[in-house]
C-alpha cells in the first residue's frame, strides 16, 4: 500500500485506503444510532474510488456491522484544512438536528475527511427517500408500466430495495423484487437534473429502437431524481463468455448502431478537449513519459478524421459487464446513461481499448486479445454491411486507451497505475504508428 502512487495533494490516502485504519475510524460511537447494523463495522471493503486530480476525493465504502446488517459510507478525502469547512456546510443544508432522524455525517480532522452514511450523500440528495423505501414506491403505484406486484404489495411497509450499486457523489442503483421473486425492476438515482435528461434519451432510445434488447424505462421520480427501469432477464457477458460469442457481440453493437440517433442524445466531445485536460495529469504520475505523452496527443489531435455526415447513437460506456446474454440467445445492451452520437468507431476502439485493458490488468501482453478483436471485427463487419476502416478504428483505439483507460487507472489509483500508463502509451504508440 505505502509504496504505491499517491496524490501528494492527499498524503492521508495512505491510511483511508487501508480497511483497518478505516474500521478504526468508523467507530462504534459513530454507528451506535444505526438501526439493523449493530454497533460496530465489522468488516468493510473499498467499492469504488474516484480521485479527481487537484480536487477532494471520494471513496465508497461497502461493510456490515454487528447486527448482520450491510453498511454503505462514503469518505471525503480533503485537501489540506477543507474538511472542517465541508462538515460544517453538510450540518447547515441539513437544517436543525431532528430527534427522529438518525445523524449521517461525521467530521473525521485527524484524517482530514468527511464521513457520510447511506443514503446520506452530497450530491445524491434524492436518495434521502431511501429512509422511507415504502413510501416512494407508493408514489409510483399507478405509474402506466410499472410492474403492478411490486408496486403494490399487501404490506408496503416492509419493502427492503437492494443496493446493486452505489457511487458517492454520482449514482445508486438499487433493485425491487416483486412477490414471489417474479417481477424486478430497477431504479436508479442521479445527480440534480441528471434524472430528466437520462429519462428523456431513455425513452426516445426505446421508441427508435427496432429489435435491440434494452430495458424497459417505466417510471421518473422527480422528487427523488430517480429513473425507474425493467430487467433484462439473463447474465452479464463478464459472467457468461465463451470463445463463440464474439462475433455476436460484434453483430449486436453493429445493430445499436443503425438505430438513428434522437436529437435529444448529445454529440460525443472534442477528441483535442478531452486529451489536452488530461495528459498533463497522466504525466504528473509519470513525468519520464511526459515528451511521449505530448507527441502522441499531438498526433491524435492533428490527426483526427473528419466528422460523419450520419451520426451513429453510441452506447457510451461498452464492458462485458454491459452486455447480458438473455435466454433467447441474443445479447442485450443496459447501462444507457452515456448516450451519445457520433462516429460508431468511437463505441467500438472504446471497446477495443477496454480488451486491450482486460489483459494488461490481467498481466498479460495486451497482444493476446488479438483473436477476440479479431473475432468482434468480423461480426460488426457483418452487422453493418461494410468493411471496418482499420485506421479509423486504430485512432479511436488509441484515443479511448489515453482518455479512458489510462485515465481510469489514474482515478481509481490502481497500485500498478505507473506501469499500467506506460504499457497503454506503448500500445497507444503502436496504433498510431502502423
Amino acid at each position: 500500500m505505502r509504496d504505491r502512487w499517491l496524490p501528494p495533494e492527499l498524503p492521508q490516502l495512505v491510511d483511508l485506503l487501508d480497511p483497518v485504519v478505516v474500521r478504526q475510524a468508523v467507530s462504534s460511537d459513530l454507528l451506535g444510532s444505526v438501526s439493523q447494523t449493530g454497533s460496530d463495522l465489522i468488516g468493510c471493503r473499498l467499492s469504488h474510488l474516484r480521485y479527481r486530480p487537484g480536487k477532494n476525493s471520494t471513496l465508497t465504502w461497502h461493510g456490515r456491522g454487528s447486527g448482520g446488517g450491510e453498511i454503505w459510507f462514503s469518505l471525503l478525502v480533503c485537501r489540506h484544512g477543507e474538511s472542517r469547512q465541508d462538515y460544517e456546510a453538510a450540518v447547515d443544508a441539513d437544517g436543525p438536528p431532528d430527534p427522529d432522524r438518525r445523524p449521517g455525517v461525521f467530521h473525521l480532522p485527524e484524517l482530514n475527511a468527511v464521513l457520510r452514511l447511506f443514503p446520506l450523500d452530497r450530491r445524491l440528495r434524492g436518495m434521502a427517500w431511501l429512509d422511507r423505501p415504502s413510501q416512494l414506491i407508493d408514489q409510483l403505484t399507478g405509474v402506466p408500466g410499472m410492474v403492478a406486484n411490486i408496486c403494490r404489495r399487501p404490506e408496503p411497509d416492509v419493502v427492503r430495495p437492494d443496493v446493486v450499486r452505489y457511487i458517492a457523489e454520482r449514482s445508486c442503483t438499487i433493485r425491487v423484487t416483486g412477490d414471489a421473486g417474479a417481477q424486478v425492476v430497477y431504479a436508479k438515482f442521479y445527480r440534480p437534473r441528471e434524472s430528466a435528461r437520462v429519462w428523456e434519451r431513455i425513452n426516445d432510445l426505446w421508441r427508435c429502437q427496432t429489435g435491440i434488447a434494452i430495458p424497459e424505462p417505466l417510471a421518473w421520480h422527480p422528487a427523488s431524481e430517480s429513473v425507474w427501469i425493467g430487467a433484462l432477464d439473463g447474465t452479464p457477458l463478464s459472467e457468461d463468455l465463451t470463445a463463440d460469442r464474439w462475433q455476436e457481440i460484434g453483430q449486436t453493437l453493429a445493430a445499436f448502431h443503425r438505430i438513428q440517433p434522437p436529437a435529444t442524445i448529445p454529440v460525443g466531445p472534442a477528441v483535442s478537449a478531452d486529451l489536452r485536460m488530461k495528459i498533463p495529469h497522466l504525466a504528473a504520475v509519470q513525468p519520464e513519459l511526459r515528451s511521449r505523452l505530448a507527441d502522441l496527443a499531438a498526433k491524435l489531435i492533428g490527426g483526427e478524421p473528419p466528422a460523419r455526415e450520419d451520426n451513429a447513437t453510441l452506447h457510451g460506456d461498452l464492458h462485458l459487464k454491459n452486455l447480458i446474454a438473455l435466454p433467447d440467445g441474443r445479447i442485450g445492451l443496459i447501462d444507457l446513461d452515456n448516450l451519445k452520437q457520433g462516429d460508431p468507431l468511437i463505441d467500438l476502439g472504446s471497446f477495443v481499448a477496454y480488451l486491450y485493458y482486460r489483459r494488461l490488468a490481467a498481466g498479460l501482453p495486451a497482444e493476446t486479445a488479438a483473436d477476440e478483436i479479431a473475432e468482434l471485427s468480423q461480426g460488426y463487419t457483418h452487422g453493418a454491411g461494410q468493411p471496418i476502416d482499420l485506421a479509423r478504428l486504430r485512432f479511436r483505439t488509441a484515443v479511448a486507451l489515453l482518455t479512458e483507460r489510462a485515465w481510469r487507472s489514474l482515478t481509481r489509483l490502481r497500485p500498478d497505475v505507473g506501469a499500467m500508463i506506460e504499457n497503454i502509451v506503448d500500445l497507444a504508440e503502436r496504433l498510431v504508428m502502423r
